[in-house]
Formats: structure tokens, sequence, C-alpha cells
């Protein structure tokens, strides 16, 4: 996946959620960083994010509202201009594993 950032600022790449046909929350998931960015730090925290199911999916009545997420928050070195990535594992609160790569364009 490809995200984009601005030096030297702390900006989400990228949100997990587990939500119900009723828009509850089944937790958080679990996000594991597999391989840290060589120009810049990442955190994993618990918040929030905008629900954005598909249109055939059940849960898209949930799109548009605020459900519990883990974040992931990226922040280059400060002046750094180029691409930088990030790598990790996740289990959901379910038990499926997935593994995500990032590259983050800065500028």
């Amino acid at each position: 996946m490809i995200r984009g950032a601005l030096s030297g600022q702390r900006q989400i790449i990228a949100s997990f959620y587990a939500t119900a046909s009723d828009c509850t929350s089944l937790g958080y998931p679990t996000l594991k960083v597999a391989k840290a960015p060589k120009h810049g730090e990442v955190s994993v925290e618990q918040g929030t994010a905008l629900a954005d199911f598909g249109k055939d999916d059940a849960r898209n009545i949930c799109n548009g509202r605020s459900v519990p997420a883990t974040v992931i928050y990226y922040t280059s070195e400060p002046g750094f201009i180029g691409t930088d990535s990030a790598e990790f594992e996740r289990i959901g609160v379910r038990g499926a594993y997935g593994y995500h790569i990032f590259s983050i364009n800065v500028r």
C-alpha cells in the first residue's frame, strides 16, 4: 500500500477495526511492527477511525461513523524527503492473520 506523509509531521498511515453489523466494536486488532522504517518512526495506538466498508458489506451502514480502531502513525526524520517503508503483522479479533507493507512517500 502506498501512503503519503509530510516531512517531520505525525500522520496516520492506516487504521484497522472490527465492527459488528450493528456498528458495535468487536475489539481492537493487534498490530506488531515487523520492519521499522529507516527514516522515521511508527507508533501503534488504540484510537478511532471512520468506518469504510464496501457497498456489498452488511456493515456499510456504519460508514462514516467513528469506531474504535488500532491506528498506525508515522513521523519522518525532520527534513527527510523521499520514500520510506514499514511492515506490520496483524492479528484480528477473531484470529485472522495479515501482513501489511506500506511504502511512504515523504514530501
